[in-house]
């Protein structure tokens, strides 16, 4: 039976639950890790099968996440009151065989108070918790580790020598490189590569905003295309996806490997909140690589250029960063100030200029980020589901105005956001697991949640767009655009 036992609840934290059950099960082997999500055979029965495993495992792994506590049903009843909640019964279960239970603390939460929960879980706020910061998460991630080992022994050799007081450093998987053809293209990605680590150079901000490879993630090389006829189970699922998702809603499904193609409203003109951040990055990087501005020209942060909304660049003020440390702050983050800077680099009328002419019709950047004057006049940002979608598709095949390398360095970026799990950075992900590698953007405004990204599944790619607008429940719309994720992701799965 499993030595460690995650628990989560799904619609509080599913996607830092599944990283962290592929990082221990890399670590430990898969037969150590128990998750419900793939370790319960078809069959079996659910309550019984989480017993056996609470009642035989070493440690639990509490995760807990903005919402653990505050999750609610339909009725307004806290999950976690509700005795046959299985959060609750799996957490109540471990503390009263005396198992270790370690409270595991994603998306910036704290540890709940005695008197907040019910009486049989009170003993969990004695219980010592480790926090796993998306910023820290390979430090956070050894430190787990290396409390995990002294309970149930060592894992697999997997681990390089850490800095002294660090504990375990766990390494990643490796980077796979871009596949784009050609000895002359290798050689001209190995030497970018050389040089853009040259001008990402560490500084004060977090580490994966700004260091060369953002994680280690490997960037995405096309999939070759098949000659399958189209797959009428897979639109059919998709379909009923889409047809389940809020009113107001616009979506579009393109199988990059494959004939299929599936659309709701898709070609309707909204407003783009943060994905109009994918537009800008297409045309900072075009300029880029004409050199005006430079990859490694640098630019300061002043507290004139600060705005409010997503960002961490307001805690950086007097920092000053280079074009592509700033667009991968921008894009990771979803940074206004970055944003608003970059537009001041490159022109509105030049990134609306390139998407006309791209064909992009939709798609037009109206005004900057936080610009509450004349956002209260009704200039918003607009662009469209289609539009949004078939920009990921022109990256991952190739097909914009942008070289090898600058293509490279945007999938790179957007693979970085993908694994973001905060809940105002991740809508498709949350109930993904394991998590796919995905490369996506996202935006929110009052009533609007819009969501678009590339996925790869088993040697497969395909975008993926939702937007929603005029949602008076922005909760229940980013649980929707989660719901139809999963739904299209377990039916690209079953469509061999």
């Amino acid at each position: 039976m499993p030595g460690i036992f995650i628990s989560y609840r799904r619609d509080d934290s599913a996607g830092h639950a599944g990283h962290l059950h592929d990082e221990l099960t890399d670590h430990f082997g898969r037969d150590t890790v128990f998750m419900d999500i793939d370790a319960i055979e078809a069959g079996e029965d659910f309550v019984e099968a989480i017993e056996d495993a609470v009642g035989s495992c070493d440690v639990l792994l509490a995760v807990i996440g903005s919402r653990w506590l505050t999750s609610a049903d339909a009725d307004g009843t806290r999950r976690i009151d509700k005795p046959d909640d299985f959060v609750h019964l799996e957490i109540a279960a471990a503390l009263e065989r005396d198992i270790r239970v370690v409270p595991v603390l994603v998306q910036n939460a704290t540890m709940p108070a005695a008197s907040d929960l019910p009486e049989s879980l009170a003993k969990l706020t004695r219980r010592n918790a480790i926090e796993l910061s998306n910023a820290r998460w390979e430090y956070d991630l050894g430190r787990l580790i290396a409390v995990l080992e002294k309970v149930i022994g060592g894992g697999r050799d997997r681990r390089a020598t850490g800095v002294a007081g660090r504990g375990a450093r766990f390494v990643r998987r490796p980077v796979v490189a871009v596949a784009l053809g050609g000895v002359a293209t290798a050689l001209a990605l190995a030497l970018g590569a050389a040089w853009y680590s040259g001008i990402l150079s560490p500084s004060r901000l977090p580490p994966d905003a700004v260091s060369a490879d953002c994680g280690r993630v490997s960037v995405m090389a096309p999939s070759a295309p098949t000659n399958a006829p189209a797959n009428d189970a897979l639109r059919s699922r998709v379909e009923r996806a889409f047809d389940a998702l809020p009113g107001s809603a616009s979506a579009v499904f393109v199988n990059l490997t494959g004939p299929d193609r599936v659309e709701r409203d898709a070609e309707v003109q909204v407003s783009a909140a943060s994905t109009i951040k994918l537009p800008l990055a297409i045309e900072v990087l075009r300029q880029a690589q004409g050199g005006a501005p430079r990859p490694g020209d640098r630019h300061a942060v002043t507290q004139a250029r600060v705005v409010g909304g997503t960002g961490i660049l307001r805690q950086h003020v007097g920092e000053s960063l280079t074009t592509l440390q700033l667009l991968q702050t921008t894009l990771v983050y979803s940074d206004n100030t970055g944003g608003n800077m970059l537009i001041g680099l490159v022109g509105s009328e030049s990134i609306n200029r390139t998407m006309q002419q791209l064909g992009f019709g939709s798609t037009q950047l109206r005004r900057r980020f936080m610009d509450l004057e004349a956002e209260r006049s009704g200039l918003v940002n607009v662009s469209s589901a289609r539009d949004a979608a078939e920009m990921l598709k022109r990256l991952y095949l190739g097909e914009l105005p942008l070289d090898a390398t600058m293509r490279a360095e945007l999938l790179r970026m957007l693979r970085c956001r993908g694994q973001r799990t905060e809940p105002e950075l991740d809508f498709m992900g949350r109930m993904l697991m394991p998590r796919p590698a995905l490369a996506r953007i996202n935006g929110t405004l009052p009533r609007v949640r819009n969501d678009v990204a590339l996925f790869e599944r088993d040697g497969r790619a395909f975008v993926l767009g939702i937007f929603l607008r005029d949602q008076a429940n922005e909760a229940a719309a980013e649980d929707a655009i989660a719901r139809a994720a999963k739904e299209v992701i377990d039916a690209v799965a079953a469509a061999r």
